[in-house]
């Protein structure tokens, strides 16, 4: 053990010295001080021992997903946003009868700000529908990650309508999060029991 504190030792070696020097340019560079005595424990236990391997079967699997190509790479500030599985493809008795998302699954980058979801008004009738988003176990968190809806829209007989969700960005590299957006009777409350909704 070497004494890290000014004062400690004066009879060090010139080894002793470098491994001194050493210790204090680390603490400053990952803590932000010369003194070890302003190190939190935790914050010192996590820097030697390191994350668990456990920990990290998530980034390896997104990793994993882009470099077999089961996924495209997005690079950071890169703007990317698109839509997957038109719900035009469902058999018809799986669509809802009167309103419906035209996409089953979206995908943005954190960058790009917002993602625009389009609810389709089938019978291009005036008329109300609730929608909000719901956090998923492991997933994106509302006001985190995404700014949470819990709100009635107004269709005015056209045919489909954005959607509008803010998308937060942050410096930290995250493996893919998702939310879920439902369509839900304003009435009840209860989620349209349909795969488009």
């Amino acid at each position: 053990m070497l004494p890290i504190e000014m004062g400690q030792k004066n009879d060090l070696t010139e080894q002793e010295k470098k491994k001194v020097a050493e210790m204090r340019d680390y603490l400053k560079s990952e803590f932000k001080t010369d003194s070890i005595k302003q190190v939190a424990l935790e914050d010192l236990k996590k820097c030697i021992n390191g994350e668990h391997m456990i920990n990290r079967l998530q980034y390896r699997k997104a990793v994993g997903n882009m470099l077999t190509g089961k996924k495209q790479v997005v690079k950071k500030g890169e703007i990317f946003r698109q839509e997957g599985s038109l719900a035009s493809r469902l058999e018809e008795s799986k669509r809802h009868p009167e309103f419906g998302f035209h996409c089953l699954h979206y995908s943005v980058s954190e960058s790009s700000g917002f993602i625009n979801v389009k609810i389709h008004n089938k019978l291009k009738k005036s008329g109300t529908i609730g929608v909000r988003t719901v956090e998923l176990p492991d997933g994106a968190k509302a006001t985190k990650d995404f700014d949470p809806i819990n709100s009635v829209i107004d269709l005015r007989c056209q045919e489909f309508l954005d959607l509008k969700i803010i998308i937060h960005d942050d410096d930290q590299w995250d493996p893919d999060k998702e939310f879920h957006v439902e369509l839900f009777d304003p009435e009840t409350g209860t989620r349209l029991s349909h795969v488009d909704t």
